[in-house]
């Protein structure tokens, strides 16, 4: 709608339909804690198990750790859900760096597979009380790209669109690699295949 506007408006009437606009105005606002849901579910504490059909609970430490992550990875999903839906603030960016940890149960597909490669100690896993747990580990970092683009947004509102579509690029990179991280598969509605559209 953007490009039809600018393509078909000349000179600085086109200027002012960019002017005027300070949202997206041609991508829909997406919910990224929706489509976090499932990842959510995986490490959260509340709901963890160490197997569907075993009352073994998870280590405490386990759940303490996860607790804490999900701090950090929320406060990732605020930011990168206003960089991506155009309504990032100045004071946004403050924070550059997210280190993501989590743990979760190993399935015993897993397990299984790490004991016939005899890898088990290279691979990210950790034993606690006779359970095995799977690392899965991402540090965000907003690249300088991102940020200027960010930047510029805020000074020239008409370029809202270009700084949402760096933030769905790279968000999408890291919820990918939690994604696979943690086994689950991208499933799709989206015409780009991806899990955010742009």
């Amino acid at each position: 709608m953007l490009r039809n506007c600018a393509r078909i408006i000349p000179g600085s009437a086109a200027s002012r339909c960019f002017a005027t606009s300070s949202k997206l105005t041609n991508m829909k606002s997406i919910n990224l804690k929706l489509i976090m849901s499932t990842f959510l579910l995986r490490v959260h504490p509340d709901v963890m198990q160490v197997d569907r059909n075993s009352m073994k609970e998870v280590d405490q430490s386990i759940k303490d750790h996860n607790e804490n992550a999900m701090k950090t990875l929320n406060a990732y999903l605020d930011i990168a859900s206003a960089g991506c839906n155009g309504e990032l603030k100045a004071d946004d960016l403050s924070t550059r760096e997210f280190p993501l940890e989590f743990f979760i149960p190993t399935t015993k597909k897993v397990q299984r597979s790490l004991r016939k490669i005899k890898t088990a100690g290279d691979a990210e896993v950790i034993h606690i009380k006779g359970n095995m747990y799977t690392r899965i580990s991402h540090s965000v970092k907003l690249s300088d790209k991102l940020v200027e683009a960010s930047h510029h947004a805020l000074m020239h509102r008409r370029t809202v669109n270009v700084a949402a579509v760096h933030w769905r690029k790279d968000t999408n990179a890291v919820l990918r690699d939690l994604f696979r991280q943690a086994d689950l598969p991208v499933l799709s509605v989206h015409p780009n295949g991806e899990l955010i559209p742009w």
